[in-house]
């Protein structure tokens, strides 16, 4: 009766939360109005408008959520007995060792991280941290010589989604963790730290090494659990988007962390509160951060959902079957309420954006590359088409052709046909697990596919844990049967793919993702050295996040704006300065005042600054 009475206080604490909001919300007419008026006047509606209404349509609809889960809470709650956990649940042995050499696994993961993490971010963190997490500066509408800081609250963290840019929880993260740093710097409110900005990636990160290793090690493979969260935090891809100050760096921690609830509700027979409350959390952060994981989501609860109808015993089979409903219902309430303001919003601009990408062979390569060496296979896009310098190439060792991808592949499934297939305590249970990301990205690029939506590698990062996880479960189920063939093989996994990974750590210990920040502190130099004469401005695409490092740099977009500010430089004899990047992008769309910048009669490199990836290089022209 005790997990009753924790079950049922949870769910009137929430209640009372959306009672409160329904009480002393937003008030709902008011919002309507503002929208209505500013649709006739031919305007744009706020977008707190938007999300006001949102905020109150969930509370009514967590009402009706969370009052059939209490109403019916006594039949599929009781009993989470010890008896019931102790029929089903398979205790392994944790040897001493795991603890320690896990401990020295997430030191590595931060120690590869954290040198990255301290520099500049790229343009869509930027994005999310200008127009949701941190602020933006604007001009004085008093003072037009002088730009003033507009700092963003938290309700803006959290629900302003004009673009899917701003991943939600990454932001209400990101706003605390910069809080914190201010307090304890002594920094100005309008200050701004990258480190901080990727703090709650960095947990992240760290998590995911820690429930990785604890999930094979559910399984009784407690070694290969250590070596798995070893890899994951040396996996070149999972550094990469470890990093990211977005979305991307909770999919991998609750995507994992889903499949050890999974995995803990399947050992309990439906037992441990602990792991259903779990679940329910993963799913809702998961879906909360990057809202595609419907579709592991999907997969997650169909293989749950069969594994509990077979594996439980007859009589508490459909309660069993009911618990799974309710965790569902409970995380599908604290998404609707975080989520249902955005989606009011995405109602006004979806299935209107100009920008596409449609899944292509092309992409489908690049996707295992990623997963396999961590980059895109062979050289790098662009490097050669937009006349970068030679020290501009991405870590990738230059020839290595999709078909080494797949014959890696291959060597994985005819090595795991050799191998034991069931676990002891567990069956086929951990392979039915590991497919779920699989079977959930196989789904979301199949509606790509159909649809002709966008497709990113990243949107599917869910499956390097199960690459790492595989070939960790293969070479431990070798050793099983011939050490000296496992050792062999793991060496030859190692010799194949830590020679790719290594150059790719160099660069990430070497350089920033996207070097804004370095650019931004050379322009400023520029105004120090001429007084505050020089005029600085960034051109094109990645102009945008520019003011986050300098707020005094101009933005230029056209060849009007690129003319205007030169004749300003020349009538006012002051010199010139202007930043580019992203030379692919810019050169397709702004083919004609890019040939002005090149032009070498009017303008004269002085410097260069390299990301990590060829479209991140960036030059700084004086004009002549």
């Amino acid at each position: 009766m005790k997990s009753l009475r924790v079950v049922q206080l949870v769910l009137l604490l929430l209640l009372a939360a959306v009672a409160g909001i329904i009480l002393f919300g937003p008030d709902l007419k008011d919002h309507v109005k503002d929208i209505e008026e500013a649709l006739q006047a031919g305007k744009k509606a706020d977008w707190w408008d938007d999300a006001a209404i949102g905020i109150r349509y969930a509370a009514w609809i967590n009402v009706l959520l969370l009052s059939l889960l209490l109403a019916t809470s006594k039949w599929w709650c009781s009993p989470f007995v010890s008896k019931l956990k102790q029929a089903g649940q398979a205790v392994s042995h944790t040897p001493r060792w795991f603890w320690p050499l896990l401990l020295l696994a997430v030191v590595v993961c931060m120690g590869m991280r954290l040198p990255l993490a301290g520099k500049s971010l790229w343009w869509d963190e930027g994005w999310q941290v200008m127009q949701a997490s941190h602020g933006r500066w604007r001009t004085d509408s008093k003072q037009p010589d002088k730009m003033k800081f507009e700092e963003h609250d938290w309700k803006r963290a959290a629900w302003y989604y004009q673009k899917p840019t701003n991943h939600a929880p990454v932001s209400v993260m990101q706003k605390a963790s910069q809080s914190v740093w201010r307090l304890f710097s002594g920094a100005d409110h309008r200050a701004f730290s990258d480190l901080a900005a990727r703090v709650p990636s960095l947990i992240g990160s760290a998590l995911s090494v820690i429930w990785l290793a604890c999930l094979l090690r559910a399984w009784g493979s407690p070694g290969a659990g250590i070596i798995a969260g070893l890899l994951l935090a040396l996996h070149p891809w999972a550094l990469r988007y470890g990093v990211d100050a977005r979305g991307y760096a909770l999919v991998l921690p609750m995507s994992i962390g889903a499949l050890l609830a999974a995995t803990r509700i399947v050992q309990s027979h439906g037992g441990s509160l602990l792991a259903w409350l779990g679940l329910a959390l993963a799913e809702f952060v998961w879906m909360w951060a990057y809202p595609q994981a419907a579709f592991d989501l999907v997969a997650l609860n169909g293989v749950l959902a069969l594994l509990l109808f077979f594996k439980v015993e007859k009589a508490l089979r459909w309660k069993t079957l009911a618990r799974l409903m309710a965790a569902n219902i409970l995380a599908a309430a604290l998404f609707i309420q975080a989520f249902l303001p955005n989606a009011m919003q995405a109602l006004r601009w979806a299935g209107n954006e100009t920008v596409s990408q449609p899944f292509s062979q092309g992409l489908l390569d690049s996707l295992f590359s990623h997963v396999v060496l961590g980059v895109a296979s062979g050289w790098p896009a662009g490097v050669e088409s937009a006349g970068l310098p030679a020290s501009i190439p991405a870590a990738a060792p230059w020839g290595l052709s999709i078909g080494f991808i797949w014959a890696f592949l291959l060597l994985l499934g005819i090595l795991w046909v050799f191998i034991p297939k069931r676990f002891p305590g567990f069956g086929k249970t951990p392979w039915l697990l590991l497919a779920v990301p699989l079977i959930g990205s196989a789904l979301y690029t199949l509606v790509c596919v159909i649809t002709e939506g966008y497709f990113y590698p990243r949107f599917v990062i869910s499956i390097v844990p199960v690459l790492i996880a595989l070939v960790c479960l293969i070479v431990a189920g070798l050793a099983k049967r011939q050490r000296l063939f496992a050792g062999l093989v793991g060496l030859s996994f190692a010799a194949l793919i830590l020679p790719t990974w290594y150059p790719q750590w160099k660069v990430s210990f070497e350089r920033p993702i996207a070097p804004l920040h370095s650019v931004a502190d050379y322009l400023d130099n520029k105004v120090k050295e001429t007084s505050g004469q020089a005029i600085i401005a960034c051109f094109g695409h990645g102009r945008e996040i520019m003011p986050i490092y300098s707020p005094q740099i101009r933005l230029v977009n056209s060849m009007e704006e690129l003319q205007a500010l030169r004749q300003e430089a020349r009538d006012a004899q002051r010199p010139l300065y202007i930043a580019y990047g992203h030379v692919q992008f810019n050169s397709g769309m702004l083919a004609e005042p890019m040939q002005v910048l090149r032009d070498p009669a009017q303008y004269r490199e002085i410097a260069a600054f390299s990301g990590m990836e060829s479209e991140f290089y960036y030059r700084v022209l004086e004009a002549l």
